[in-house]
């Protein structure tokens, strides 16, 4: 899922969307809809499952919402379901930890879940926080988020669904990704974001999760950003610690890497599909002993940072399709976020500057054209941008280094990553 406006650790300036009623987009009953179903020929995809991040409430104190021309509806889930079956696509859903402790409305995700299982698809919940708790699941809220995961456990067991396999969508702090953003670097000092000792109880919490999920008969996977590659390319953690990404020592059974090209292109302008390749394959030789997969995109931004580039067409996607499966990515490993994107296209706006919600438009699309097929998977041609990508997060994870190492702890500043 899309986490950062400019993918690596240093976004800038995402905000949560707020559009003034956090009631807006809601249905009375989300399972049940009059939208037209997508009739459209598909023949099966080259990836295997498409990401679903249906926020129309973020489940926090202040009520922040999305906008519902931006959200993915349960309706739009529902109506897509015949076509994702054709393609035979299965899905990532994110679930809110305030649906999961609300039996309406986790009734209602588990009704959207029951009716995709019946048309043959499987789906891996992806459980998050609120936005007040972090959103994203890292070293600093374990403790907030494993009750949510044991909770959700339960209830699958409850009614009667079998266990697929857990997402853990691992993502920094909100408050050190909005610092690195911001012109307030001071609130982005590795030495306040750094500790070991917290670290080494959150790779502890996970590992204990992991087994926990494996004695409950569930598979678990891991997903994070492309740019934590980067610092397995020296001898130490520091870019782990400092953004709480834990990756390493947990019996993770997948290990899920989101090369979104379009997002990586703000910072290394010209950047192609070599650059899902390259990653993909650094992915797969770090990890030998885990199933690694890819996220590709982005087909949208989605509902939480809405701004974030996105592909331009379909035959973008065929190119990252077919560079990952040329990495040796598994069909069933490849996830492209996300659905709103293949059913109404990328959103547009006409102005040079940023767009409020209200003001992206959806062009003519065709959602067949999505479901692409990797005809010719073989390595994409060597760039410079991808190259330029890599000494980009190599300088970023040396100025992390030398600002550990000095007694004042440093402040990374705003590379614009």
């Amino acid at each position: 899922m899309p986490t950062w406006r400019a993918c690596v650790a240093l976004a800038l300036g995402a905000t949560w969307m707020g559009c003034g009623d956090s009631d807006k987009g809601k249905q009375d009953d989300p399972t049940q809809s009059d939208a037209a179903v997508p009739n459209v020929p598909v023949s099966t995809a080259s990836f295997g499952f498409v990401a679903v991040e249906p926020i129309e409430e973020d489940g926090s104190n202040t009520g922040v919402g999305a906008a519902p021309n931006l959200v993915e509806r349960y309706d739009e889930v529902l109506n897509a379901l015949p076509m994702l079956q054709q393609a035979k696509v299965s899905i990532h859903f994110m679930l809110q930890a305030h649906k999961i402790m609300d039996p309406a409305k986790l009734d209602a995700a588990f009704s959207l879940i029951e009716k995709a299982n019946a048309s043959g698809l499987t789906v891996y919940p992806v459980p998050v926080l609120s936005a007040d708790e972090g959103y994203f699941p890292n070293a600093t809220n374990v403790e907030t988020f494993v009750p949510v995961v044991q909770a959700l456990v339960a209830k699958y067991k409850e009614r009667g669904l079998t266990p697929t396999t857990m997402v853990v969508d691992m993502e920094p702090p909100r408050e050190l990704i909005d610092a690195l953003g911001s012109l307030d670097l001071g609130k982005a000092v590795p030495k306040d974001h750094i500790d070991r000792a917290r670290y080494a109880q959150g790779v502890a919490a996970y590992a204990a999760l992991a087994d926990e999920l494996h004695a409950a008969g569930w598979k678990v996977a891991v997903t994070t950003q492309a740019s934590l590659l980067a610092d397995y390319r020296d001898e130490d953690d520091d870019l782990r610690q400092y953004f709480n990404v834990v990756l390493d020592e947990v019996p993770w059974d997948q290990v899920d890497f989101q090369l979104y090209r379009s997002a990586y292109s703000s910072q290394a302008a010209g950047l192609g599909s070599h650059f899902v390749y390259d990653f993909a394959r650094t992915a797969k030789q770090q990890f030998p002993n885990a199933a690694v997969g890819v996220g590709l995109g982005l087909t949208h931004p989605g509902p939480v940072f809405p701004e974030t580039s996105t592909l331009s067409n379909s035959d973008a996607l065929t190119k990252d399709v077919e560079a990952a499966v040329a990495a040796g990515i598994a069909r069933e490993h490849i996830t492209v976020y996300n659905l709103k994107g293949i059913l109404l296209g990328p959103p547009k706006c006409d102005k040079v500057l940023s767009c409020e919600e209200s003001e992206y438009k959806y062009e003519a699309n065709d959602p067949a054209a999505w479901f692409v097929q990797a005809s010719d998977p073989k390595p994409p041609s060597d760039d410079l941008p991808t190259k330029a990508l890599w000494e980009q997060l190599d300088l970023m994870d040396g100025l992390l280094d030398a600002s550990e190492d000095s007694q004042a702890g440093g402040i990374l500043p705003n590379l614009d990553l």
